[in-house]
């Protein structure tokens, strides 16, 4: 990804859980509502810590998020991929990567892009 697309995808999760960009410093952002919080980066592309809070914050809106972790062979090599589905009633994303924080990532991002057209 590039730093283009980390910020994007950083900024709309951040929105997600409440935060706001700060105007002079893109790469910050503070809470929602409160007028001095501290500011700081968000690393949502590069933290499980991160990450698993908006995992939490979507399985509580009851959608369901599954992880594995899939080996198959492709021209005589092993291949190791893994796979992000986020599922509910009306919605099933699936998502793969070599590297399962960028699959849940991706994931998440595709998730919130049609979460905020539906809301």
């Amino acid at each position: 990804m590039t730093e283009k697309e980390i910020l994007k995808g950083n900024k709309l999760i951040a929105e997600f859980m409440n935060y706001q960009q700060d105007k002079k410093n893109l790469q910050i952002f503070h809470l929602k509502g409160i007028e001095k919080s501290i500011g700081g980066k968000v690393f949502y592309h590069s933290s499980w810590d991160w990450l698993m809070m908006v995992a939490d914050k979507i399985e509580n809106l009851d959608y369901n998020i599954g992880i594995e972790k899939i080996t198959h062979y492709c021209e005589n090599r092993i291949k190791k991929e893994h796979y992000c589905t986020i599922m509910g009633k009306d919605i099933y994303i699936l998502e793969h990567d070599k590297n399962k924080l960028n699959a849940i990532y991706k994931s998440i991002i595709k998730f919130i892009k049609w979460y905020n057209k539906k809301e």
